[in-house]
Protein backbone atom coordinates (compact mmCIF):
# COMPACT_ATOMS: atom_id res chain seq x y z
CA UNK A 1 0.00 0.00 0.00
CA UNK A 2 1.30 3.43 -0.97
CA UNK A 3 0.12 5.09 2.22
CA UNK A 4 2.12 4.42 5.35
CA UNK A 5 0.19 1.51 6.87
CA UNK A 6 0.86 2.82 10.37
CA UNK A 7 -1.18 5.93 9.58
CA UNK A 8 -4.18 4.08 8.17
CA UNK A 9 -7.17 3.44 10.39
CA UNK A 10 -10.05 1.04 9.74
CA UNK A 11 -13.37 1.19 11.56
CA UNK A 12 -15.68 -1.81 11.94
CA UNK A 13 -19.39 -1.08 12.28
CA UNK A 14 -20.44 -3.06 15.35
CA UNK A 15 -23.64 -1.23 16.22
CA UNK A 16 -26.07 -2.95 13.83
CA UNK A 17 -25.83 -6.56 15.01
CA UNK A 18 -23.17 -7.16 12.34
CA UNK A 19 -21.99 -10.67 11.52
CA UNK A 20 -18.43 -9.43 10.96
CA UNK A 21 -16.97 -8.00 14.15
CA UNK A 22 -13.38 -7.71 15.36
CA UNK A 23 -14.00 -10.27 18.10
CA UNK A 24 -15.67 -12.88 15.87
CA UNK A 25 -13.39 -15.93 15.73
CA UNK A 26 -14.91 -17.12 12.45
CA UNK A 27 -13.19 -14.20 10.72
CA UNK A 28 -9.94 -14.42 12.68
CA UNK A 29 -7.71 -14.70 9.61
CA UNK A 30 -9.21 -11.55 8.11
CA UNK A 31 -8.68 -9.59 11.34
CA UNK A 32 -5.15 -10.95 11.73
CA UNK A 33 -4.25 -9.59 8.29
CA UNK A 34 -4.78 -6.03 9.53
CA UNK A 35 -2.32 -6.58 12.36
CA UNK A 36 0.20 -8.16 9.98
CA UNK A 37 0.03 -5.02 7.82
CA UNK A 38 0.37 -2.72 10.87
CA UNK A 39 -3.06 -1.29 10.16
CA UNK A 40 -4.90 0.27 13.06
CA UNK A 41 -8.42 -1.03 13.60
CA UNK A 42 -11.22 0.19 15.80
CA UNK A 43 -14.94 -0.34 16.22
CA UNK A 44 -18.05 1.79 16.39
CA UNK A 45 -20.38 0.31 18.98
CA UNK A 46 -23.01 3.04 19.10
CA UNK A 47 -24.71 5.01 16.35
CA UNK A 48 -22.46 6.05 13.47
CA UNK A 49 -21.64 9.75 13.64
CA UNK A 50 -19.24 12.09 11.89
CA UNK A 51 -17.17 12.55 15.06
CA UNK A 52 -16.61 8.78 15.18
CA UNK A 53 -15.88 8.37 11.46
CA UNK A 54 -13.81 11.43 10.61
CA UNK A 55 -10.47 10.03 11.80
CA UNK A 56 -10.77 6.73 9.86
CA UNK A 57 -9.76 5.89 6.29
CA UNK A 58 -12.08 2.93 5.80
CA UNK A 59 -15.43 1.84 7.22
CA UNK A 60 -16.30 -1.88 7.05
CA UNK A 61 -19.99 -2.76 7.22
CA UNK A 62 -20.07 -6.51 7.79
CA UNK A 63 -23.56 -7.87 7.09
CA UNK A 64 -25.80 -5.83 9.42
CA UNK A 65 -28.98 -7.31 10.88
CA UNK A 66 -30.86 -4.20 11.86
CA UNK A 67 -31.55 -0.85 10.23
CA UNK A 68 -29.53 2.33 9.82
CA UNK A 69 -31.08 5.68 10.59
CA UNK A 70 -31.34 8.30 7.86
CA UNK A 71 -28.77 10.35 9.77
CA UNK A 72 -26.33 7.41 9.80
CA UNK A 73 -26.77 6.86 6.06
CA UNK A 74 -26.03 10.49 5.25
CA UNK A 75 -23.07 10.48 7.63
CA UNK A 76 -21.60 7.52 5.71
CA UNK A 77 -22.20 9.35 2.42
CA UNK A 78 -20.49 12.44 3.79
CA UNK A 79 -17.58 10.24 4.89
CA UNK A 80 -17.28 8.93 1.32
CA UNK A 81 -17.71 12.36 -0.20
CA UNK A 82 -14.78 13.70 1.82
CA UNK A 83 -12.44 10.91 0.69
CA UNK A 84 -13.25 8.07 3.09
CA UNK A 85 -13.71 4.52 1.81
CA UNK A 86 -16.37 1.88 2.35
CA UNK A 87 -16.37 -1.93 2.26
CA UNK A 88 -19.82 -3.53 2.50
CA UNK A 89 -20.74 -7.18 2.98
CA UNK A 90 -24.34 -8.29 2.55
CA UNK A 91 -25.61 -11.88 2.64
CA UNK A 92 -28.17 -14.24 1.11
CA UNK A 93 -31.65 -12.72 0.98
CA UNK A 94 -30.13 -9.23 1.44
CA UNK A 95 -32.29 -6.69 3.29
CA UNK A 96 -35.35 -8.94 3.48
CA UNK A 97 -33.61 -11.86 5.17
CA UNK A 98 -31.33 -9.69 7.33
CA UNK A 99 -34.01 -7.17 8.37
CA UNK A 100 -31.83 -4.23 7.45
CA UNK A 101 -31.92 -1.34 4.98
CA UNK A 102 -28.56 -1.37 3.21
CA UNK A 103 -30.36 -0.58 -0.04
CA UNK A 104 -31.14 2.90 1.27
CA UNK A 105 -27.37 3.45 1.28
CA UNK A 106 -26.65 1.46 -1.90
CA UNK A 107 -29.27 3.47 -3.79
CA UNK A 108 -27.14 6.60 -3.44
CA UNK A 109 -24.14 4.68 -4.80
CA UNK A 110 -25.86 3.55 -7.98
CA UNK A 111 -26.78 -0.07 -7.30
CA UNK A 112 -29.30 -2.32 -5.59
CA UNK A 113 -28.65 -5.41 -3.44
CA UNK A 114 -31.06 -8.08 -4.64
CA UNK A 115 -33.06 -10.24 -2.19
CA UNK A 116 -31.76 -13.52 -3.56
CA UNK A 117 -29.35 -16.38 -3.07
CA UNK A 118 -27.04 -17.46 -5.89
CA UNK A 119 -26.39 -21.13 -6.58
CA UNK A 120 -24.76 -22.94 -9.47
CA UNK A 121 -25.45 -26.59 -10.39
CA UNK A 122 -22.73 -26.55 -13.06
CA UNK A 123 -19.82 -24.69 -11.44
CA UNK A 124 -19.41 -24.99 -7.69
CA UNK A 125 -17.02 -25.99 -4.90
CA UNK A 126 -18.89 -29.12 -3.84
CA UNK A 127 -22.30 -27.59 -3.11
CA UNK A 128 -24.60 -25.68 -5.43
CA UNK A 129 -24.72 -22.77 -2.96
CA UNK A 130 -20.90 -22.48 -3.23
CA UNK A 131 -20.67 -21.12 -6.78
CA UNK A 132 -17.27 -20.67 -8.40
CA UNK A 133 -16.80 -17.28 -10.06
CA UNK A 134 -14.34 -17.20 -12.97
CA UNK A 135 -15.41 -14.19 -15.03
CA UNK A 136 -13.99 -10.80 -14.05
CA UNK A 137 -13.93 -7.40 -15.65
CA UNK A 138 -10.75 -5.30 -15.81
CA UNK A 139 -10.10 -3.61 -12.47
CA UNK A 140 -7.25 -3.42 -9.92
CA UNK A 141 -9.13 -5.63 -7.46
CA UNK A 142 -9.35 -8.41 -10.07
CA UNK A 143 -5.63 -8.35 -10.88
CA UNK A 144 -4.22 -11.90 -11.09
CA UNK A 145 -7.52 -13.37 -9.87
CA UNK A 146 -8.61 -16.46 -11.81
CA UNK A 147 -11.36 -17.95 -9.61
CA UNK A 148 -13.08 -17.33 -6.29
CA UNK A 149 -15.89 -18.93 -4.30
CA UNK A 150 -18.79 -16.75 -3.15
CA UNK A 151 -20.78 -19.03 -0.88
CA UNK A 152 -24.46 -18.51 -0.06
CA UNK A 153 -24.42 -14.97 -1.35
CA UNK A 154 -26.64 -12.49 -3.12
CA UNK A 155 -26.11 -10.45 -6.28
CA UNK A 156 -26.48 -6.82 -7.37
CA UNK A 157 -28.22 -4.78 -9.99
CA UNK A 158 -27.06 -1.45 -11.36
CA UNK A 159 -29.56 1.38 -11.14
CA UNK A 160 -30.38 3.53 -14.11
CA UNK A 161 -28.86 6.98 -13.80
CA UNK A 162 -32.26 8.64 -13.41
CA UNK A 163 -32.94 6.41 -10.39
CA UNK A 164 -30.40 8.10 -8.11
CA UNK A 165 -29.87 11.81 -7.63
CA UNK A 166 -26.08 11.92 -7.35
CA UNK A 167 -25.35 10.14 -10.63
CA UNK A 168 -23.12 12.96 -11.87
CA UNK A 169 -20.80 12.38 -8.92
CA UNK A 170 -20.92 8.58 -8.82
CA UNK A 171 -19.30 5.88 -10.92
CA UNK A 172 -20.24 2.27 -10.32
CA UNK A 173 -18.80 -0.85 -11.95
CA UNK A 174 -19.56 -4.57 -11.58
CA UNK A 175 -16.39 -6.67 -11.39
CA UNK A 176 -17.33 -10.36 -11.01
CA UNK A 177 -20.02 -12.36 -12.80
CA UNK A 178 -21.76 -15.71 -12.42
CA UNK A 179 -21.36 -18.52 -14.93
CA UNK A 180 -23.87 -19.48 -17.59
CA UNK A 181 -25.27 -22.27 -15.39
CA UNK A 182 -25.88 -20.10 -12.32
CA UNK A 183 -29.37 -19.71 -10.88
CA UNK A 184 -31.00 -17.71 -8.12
CA UNK A 185 -33.88 -17.92 -5.71
CA UNK A 186 -35.23 -14.41 -5.40
CA UNK A 187 -38.01 -12.94 -3.28
CA UNK A 188 -40.60 -11.40 -5.61
CA UNK A 189 -44.30 -10.74 -5.22
CA UNK A 190 -44.24 -12.11 -1.66
CA UNK A 191 -42.77 -15.44 -2.69
CA UNK A 192 -39.44 -17.04 -3.59
CA UNK A 193 -39.01 -17.61 -7.32
CA UNK A 194 -36.30 -19.46 -9.22
CA UNK A 195 -34.65 -17.61 -12.10
CA UNK A 196 -31.48 -17.76 -14.16
CA UNK A 197 -28.52 -15.91 -12.65
CA UNK A 198 -26.36 -16.04 -15.78
CA UNK A 199 -23.90 -13.10 -15.80
CA UNK A 200 -25.29 -11.79 -12.50
CA UNK A 201 -23.07 -9.21 -10.76
CA UNK A 202 -21.63 -10.45 -7.47
CA UNK A 203 -19.02 -7.76 -6.71
CA UNK A 204 -19.61 -4.03 -7.12
CA UNK A 205 -16.99 -1.27 -7.03
CA UNK A 206 -17.28 2.44 -7.47
CA UNK A 207 -16.55 6.01 -6.52
CA UNK A 208 -18.73 8.48 -4.66
CA UNK A 209 -17.21 11.96 -5.01
CA UNK A 210 -13.67 11.53 -3.53
CA UNK A 211 -14.34 8.18 -1.82
CA UNK A 212 -14.26 4.60 -3.06
CA UNK A 213 -16.52 1.67 -2.20
CA UNK A 214 -16.73 -2.09 -2.74
CA UNK A 215 -19.69 -4.36 -2.01
CA UNK A 216 -19.70 -8.16 -1.83
CA UNK A 217 -22.76 -10.36 -1.44
CA UNK A 218 -21.46 -12.68 1.28
CA UNK A 219 -19.33 -12.51 4.43
CA UNK A 220 -18.43 -16.21 3.98
CA UNK A 221 -15.53 -15.26 1.72
CA UNK A 222 -13.75 -14.08 4.91
CA UNK A 223 -14.39 -17.25 6.90
CA UNK A 224 -11.48 -19.03 8.58
CA UNK A 225 -13.69 -22.07 9.25
CA UNK A 226 -13.57 -23.58 5.75
CA UNK A 227 -10.89 -23.95 3.11
CA UNK A 228 -13.62 -24.90 0.63
CA UNK A 229 -15.35 -21.53 0.45
CA UNK A 230 -13.61 -19.25 2.98
CA UNK A 231 -10.60 -16.96 3.02
CA UNK A 232 -8.12 -19.68 1.98
CA UNK A 233 -10.23 -21.00 -0.89
CA UNK A 234 -8.90 -20.44 -4.42
CA UNK A 235 -8.09 -16.71 -4.90
CA UNK A 236 -10.38 -15.45 -2.15
CA UNK A 237 -7.60 -14.08 0.07
CA UNK A 238 -5.84 -12.40 -2.85
CA UNK A 239 -9.10 -10.76 -3.82
CA UNK A 240 -9.56 -9.37 -0.31
CA UNK A 241 -5.96 -8.08 -0.32
CA UNK A 242 -6.58 -6.39 -3.68
CA UNK A 243 -9.77 -4.81 -2.38
CA UNK A 244 -8.07 -3.39 0.71
CA UNK A 245 -5.14 -2.16 -1.34
CA UNK A 246 -7.43 -0.39 -3.82
CA UNK A 247 -9.51 1.18 -1.08
CA UNK A 248 -6.54 2.32 1.00
CA UNK A 249 -3.96 3.28 -1.61
CA UNK A 250 -3.12 6.95 -1.71
CA UNK A 251 -4.65 8.80 -4.66
CA UNK A 252 -2.84 11.58 -6.40
CA UNK A 253 -4.07 14.99 -5.39
CA UNK A 254 -5.14 16.72 -8.58
CA UNK A 255 -7.84 19.04 -9.79
CA UNK A 256 -9.57 16.02 -11.31
CA UNK A 257 -11.07 13.01 -9.56
CA UNK A 258 -10.26 10.16 -11.94
CA UNK A 259 -10.89 6.41 -11.82
CA UNK A 260 -9.19 4.16 -14.38
CA UNK A 261 -11.30 1.33 -15.83
CA UNK A 262 -9.30 -0.52 -18.50
CA UNK A 263 -8.67 1.88 -21.40
CA UNK A 264 -11.22 4.40 -20.10
CA UNK A 265 -10.96 7.03 -17.37
CA UNK A 266 -13.96 8.35 -15.47
CA UNK A 267 -13.39 11.96 -14.42
CA UNK A 268 -15.37 14.32 -12.23
CA UNK A 269 -15.15 17.79 -13.80
CA UNK A 270 -16.83 21.13 -13.23
CA UNK A 271 -18.65 22.56 -16.26
CA UNK A 272 -20.20 25.99 -16.61
CA UNK A 273 -23.97 25.76 -16.35
CA UNK A 274 -24.62 27.32 -19.76
CA UNK A 275 -22.28 24.81 -21.45
CA UNK A 276 -23.82 21.92 -19.50
CA UNK A 277 -27.35 22.88 -20.53
CA UNK A 278 -26.29 23.32 -24.16
CA UNK A 279 -24.47 19.96 -24.20
CA UNK A 280 -27.50 18.22 -22.70
CA UNK A 281 -29.68 19.67 -25.46
CA UNK A 282 -27.26 18.35 -28.10
CA UNK A 283 -27.07 14.93 -26.43
CA UNK A 284 -30.86 14.68 -26.27
CA UNK A 285 -31.06 14.89 -30.08
CA UNK A 286 -28.91 11.80 -30.34
CA UNK A 287 -26.96 12.75 -33.46
CA UNK A 288 -23.74 13.40 -31.52
CA UNK A 289 -24.10 10.58 -29.02
CA UNK A 290 -24.20 10.81 -25.25
CA UNK A 291 -22.32 13.28 -23.07
CA UNK A 292 -19.16 11.16 -22.94
CA UNK A 293 -18.98 10.90 -26.73
CA UNK A 294 -19.42 14.66 -27.08
CA UNK A 295 -16.62 15.33 -24.59
CA UNK A 296 -14.30 12.84 -26.32
CA UNK A 297 -15.05 14.38 -29.72
CA UNK A 298 -14.33 17.85 -28.34
CA UNK A 299 -11.02 16.74 -26.82
CA UNK A 300 -9.96 15.05 -30.07
CA UNK A 301 -10.74 18.27 -31.96
CA UNK A 302 -8.79 20.32 -29.40
CA UNK A 303 -5.84 17.92 -29.62
CA UNK A 304 -5.81 18.16 -33.43
CA UNK A 305 -5.95 21.97 -33.27
CA UNK A 306 -3.01 22.12 -30.84
CA UNK A 307 -0.91 19.60 -32.81
CA UNK A 308 -1.59 21.42 -36.07
CA UNK A 309 -0.58 24.70 -34.45
CA UNK A 310 2.63 23.17 -33.09
CA UNK A 311 3.45 21.66 -36.47
CA UNK A 312 2.85 24.94 -38.33
CA UNK A 313 4.96 26.78 -35.79
CA UNK A 314 7.78 24.32 -36.35
CA UNK A 315 7.56 24.68 -40.14
CA UNK A 316 7.81 28.48 -39.92
CA UNK A 317 10.94 28.21 -37.81
CA UNK A 318 12.47 25.92 -40.39
CA UNK A 319 11.70 28.37 -43.21
CA UNK A 320 13.18 31.25 -41.23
Amino acid sequence: MENSSESLKIAFDECHDNSIEIETSAYGGFIEYFFQQNLKIGKITEKISWDKLKNFNLLIIGNPNNEYSIKEIYTILEFLKSGGNLLIFSDEGADISNQTNLNELAGHLGFKILPNIIYDPGSNAGKEVHPIIQKFDTHPIAAEISSIVLASGCSFELLKKDEFLEFMDVSVKPIAFCSATAKMKIYQDRQWNELSAKESNVIITGRYFDGRFVCLGTPSILSSLSSVYGLESRDNFNLIKNILRWLLDERESTDLTATLFGDQVEVLVKIKKELWNWTRSIASVGEWGDFSKIVNYSLKLLRKTILDKQQNSGQKKIKN
